[in-house]
């Protein structure tokens, strides 16, 4: 379908049924996504960010799409490399940046785990039936987007019937629209850590043209005196 990027829903790389998260634990939920399965403790995660999340055109710059969409379905959470992840399919209803299309699978640090939410702070894990504004990178490994937490899935108006309670309170449809749209106007190019082909403001350039060296001072002999002159 040219270059729409159809999604994988189910990838054996990722089958998480009833996966343990070490010997001797319990296993690794889905996220509550009825209000009878809701945890009874949060927990969050307090780290850095490489981008200003609080500045629209740095998050429109570090992603690769922009796009509204309802979470149709909760695939689960599991942990990779160390990491508490959950997975979710979001019908994407409106494309403001980028390719994606259809149903495309969602990855979100956190999720649930021993009847716990592990979330970053000032954020919370997707709710079923939700419509939100998605700000998320595309890996083309993976064949799946990560949100940018806490700025890349803010809870709009409109179409839906979230299966939990939100406790972000949806924003205007239209008025994140424009918020977005701006900001990808003004987008702030991200550059990885570690990237190349940048300098250093603090490593010395130099000039294109310089000055020949100066010529050595010429010294005589040890012990030679000149003669006067007759």
């Amino acid at each position: 379908m040219g270059d729409m990027r159809e999604k994988r829903i189910a990838r054996p790389a990722f089958a998480f049924l009833l996966m343990s998260a070490a010997v001797g634990c319990s296993p690794v939920e889905g996220p509550p996504i009825v209000p009878s399965t809701a945890p009874s403790a949060t927990s969050y995660l307090n780290s850095s960010s490489v981008i200003d999340r609080n500045n629209p055109a740095a998050v429109a710059g570090a992603a690769t799409d922009i796009f509204f969409g309802q979470v149709v379905e909760s695939i689960g959470s599991t942990e990779r490399r160390g990491q508490l992840e959950s997975q979710f399919t979001i019908e994407v209803s409106e494309r403001l940046k980028g390719k994606a299309a259809g149903r495309v699978t969602v990855n979100q640090r956190g999720g649930l785990k021993d009847r716990t939410v592990v979330v970053e702070l000032g954020d919370e894990l997707l709710v079923l039936g939700q419509s939100y504004l998605i700000a998320a990178r595309f890996s083309n490994e993976e064949d799946w987007y990560t949100l940018i937490p806490v700025a890349g899935d803010i809870p709009v108006t409109g179409n839906g019937s979230p299966r939990a309670e939100v406790n972000r309170p949806p924003e205007n449809r239209n008025e994140v629209r424009d918020r977005m749209k701006d900001a990808i106007a003004r987008e702030i190019p991200f550059i990885p850590s570690g990237a190349t082909g940048t300098t250093s403001s603090n490593t010395p350039v130099p000039s294109k043209t310089s000055a020949p060296p100066s010529a050595p001072p010429q010294t005589r002999p040890t012990g030679s005196t000149p003669r006067p002159t007759s």
